[in-house]
């Protein structure tokens, strides 16, 4: 995974994903949810997130209901370094 504080460019979607995450606090939102909020197109944020995942920066655990179904996942911020850059609006 590329570290945030040694080049990895974030876009400005991205820190405010990262910045979303980390104000959920671990708790399940959607993609849906996180694209409404950001004012994104859902694929776009779908891809974002799949990328920030692939790059170490962000941590996905599904969550299911009592039947077994698969709700909303739950997110969090990998390490303080991804979080500062996105606090600091750039890598």
């Amino acid at each position: 995974p590329a570290a945030v504080g040694s080049g990895a460019h974030l876009t400005r979607t991205e820190r405010a994903i990262i910045l979303l995450v980390a104000r959920s606090g671990g708790k399940p939102v959607s993609k849906a949810r996180i694209a409404a909020e950001l004012g994104r197109n859902g694929k776009t944020i779908d891809r974002l997130v799949s990328d920030l995942r692939r790059r170490g920066i962000i941590e996905i655990t599904p969550s299911f209901d009592a039947c077994g179904a698969q709700l909303a996942n739950a997110y969090r911020v990998v390490g303080a370094d991804a979080l500062a850059a996105a606090v600091r609006g750039g890598d």
